[in-house]
């Protein structure tokens, strides 16, 4: 089906946050994801792990989890290094990268999927908020407009992160 490649560093107030109280119930609902999280930083794996440990015991998680870890402190660098780790993990020849605050609306996965499905890339509307503004909103009102073209030319600067998806 889906692998979901997440790297992950020191956003750990905003994974606990959008993760229990958003994507948890919409990743539930497909048995066949796996969720790849890429934690670039050792400070934070004991924390993200009784986070998920907890999550589990209550099973509240339905979906296959793969902490992948890099044991090697460093300062913040772009995520492309922990993006290319978590692909060389995936299981599924479907990619989506998401991070820690990400919020996934509605039927967002099963619109990518089926839109990705006939070997095809598909776009979509991201809304930026700052984290504390997103909490104290309803996921509905953070959508601003729905796809209106699935555009196919892959070279088009405005579909390189959408043609990375598929």
């Amino acid at each position: 089906m889906l692998s979901i490649i997440m790297p992950f560093y020191r956003k750990d107030r905003e994974f606990n946050f959008v993760f229990t109280h958003y994507n948890l119930k919409i990743l539930n609902a497909y048995s066949e994801l796996e969720l790849i999280i890429v934690i670039d930083d050792p400070n934070h794996y004991q924390e993200m792990i009784s986070h998920l440990k907890m999550l589990v015991e209550q099973q509240q998680i339905l979906f296959a989890i793969k902490i992948v870890l890099n044991e090697k402190a460093h300062e913040w660098r772009p995520p492309c290094i922990a993006i290319n780790v978590g692909i060389q993990h995936a299981e599924h020849n479907k990619l989506l990268v998401i991070s820690p605050e990400t919020i996934l609306l509605q039927n967002s996965l099963e619109q990518l999927y089926k839109a990705c499905s006939d070997e095809t890339f598909a776009i979509g509307i991201i809304k930026f908020v700052h984290f504390d503004e997103a909490i104290y909103r309803d996921p509905k009102e953070l959508i601003l407009a729905r796809p209106t073209v699935n555009l196919a030319d892959p070279t088009s600067y405005r579909n390189f992160a959408a043609s990375s998806l598929c």
